[in-house]
């Protein structure tokens, strides 16, 4: 079980933080239009210059997370804080998502479908990280 939750916490979050990090630095207006619909080249040089400049930074935010995550999986017993500081980063980033989303008067059904999987990937890995780390403090070692 133990090997089954590293390589679920490599997979799904750490290049799943990865691959949305790398995406958005390649090509954020790209990222803006596929999955919010949204052409930012019509706006200004400046604007659109700016818009990009806070995506990458963002996006330079998600790779980082995703490379602790890989790098904490070896030992997750011992990075319970780390890991749980990414999960909880990454669920307060999904409801902020959901927060702009309604907030701007858009659809929101699809983005409360995004978060909802989000938050539930890091409280569902939570959970078993710390079913795992429980249950291997209540077998008795071998001396």
């Amino acid at each position: 079980m133990r090997i089954s939750f590293q390589i679920s916490l490599v997979v799904l979050i750490g290049l799943g933080a990865i691959y949305a990090g790398v995406s958005n630095i390649y090509s954020p207006s790209t990222v803006f239009f596929d999955f919010y619909k949204v052409d930012i080249s019509g706006f200004n040089d400046d604007v659109q210059f700016a818009i990009e400049t806070q995506i990458r930074l963002l996006s330079g935010m998600w790779v980082a997370a995703g490379l602790v995550v890989i790098y904490s999986a070896i030992k997750f017993e011992s990075n319970t804080n780390v890991l749980r500081l990414v999960f909880l980063g990454l669920s307060i980033g999904a409801l902020g998502e959901l927060l702009t989303a309604n907030l701007l008067g858009s659809n929101i059904q699809p983005v409360l479908f995004k978060a909802a999987i989000q938050i539930n990937i890091c409280i569902g890995m939570e959970v078993w990280r710390s079913y795992i780390v429980n249950r291997s403090n209540l077998v008795p070692q071998n001396a």
